[in-house]
């Protein structure tokens, strides 16, 4: 949890008032419009909003470009790749718990969290 009260939700669900599988059912049909406009006007009131939208906003653009490397392809992969998802969440929750970590960088990886974990729960 944030110093902001803020966590993933268990499923990915709805953090930081955006519905995250709505999102990554928009970057699966690669409607990069729609997933664009589903962050914008959005009310940023920290650090922590900050990267995290600037996870997701990543993700658009990696979508966007066709960024072969980004791991974000891992997420759109019809089925999953459940073993790099488990291992790429770990990561991250590892990532989290060290006591250093700035609020935006809490922001940022959580939003991969959150996108993982409702990959994961779809």
């Amino acid at each position: 949890m944030t110093s902001e009260g803020v966590q993933p939700a268990a499923d990915g669900g709805q953090t930081c008032g955006i519905d995250v599988h709505l999102f990554i059912s928009l970057l699966r049909k690669r409607d990069i419009r729609q997933a664009r406009a589903l962050l914008e006007g959005k009310a940023i009131s920290g650090e922590f909003e900050i990267g995290f939208f600037r996870a997701l906003g990543g993700a658009v653009s990696a979508v966007e470009s066709g960024q072969a490397f980004s791991p974000v392809w891992k997420l759109l992969e019809n089925p999953p790749d459940g073993e790099f998802l488990g291992r790429l969440e770990r990561d991250i929750q590892e990532h989290l718990s060290k006591p250093f970590i700035s609020e935006r960088e809490r922001g940022y990886f959580s939003a991969w969290l959150s996108l993982i974990r409702s990959v994961r729960s779809s």
